[in-house]
């Protein structure tokens, strides 16, 4: 399989640095294998279930802090 970023004449250090940055949000970039790929779309779909959740979840749990009357 072809790595795009590889054939830009980027380092092997630079080209893992950006594998592991971008790898949880773009699998395509280098799945090992078609499980992990499909793992990882999963992951992708939860992660954008769970960010909407968490900003929503976020005020609740400064309002939690706050001690009951």
């Amino acid at each position: 399989m072809n790595n795009p970023i590889h054939h830009r004449g980027r380092s092997v250090s630079q080209r893992e640095k950006i594998k592991n940055l971008c790898y949880p949000c773009h699998p395509c970039l280098n799945p090992h294998s078609s499980f992990n790929f499909q793992f990882s779309i999963i992951n992708y779909q939860l992660s954008i279930i769970h960010y909407p959740l968490s900003i929503i979840n976020y005020p609740l749990s400064i309002i939690n802090l706050i001690p009951a009357q």
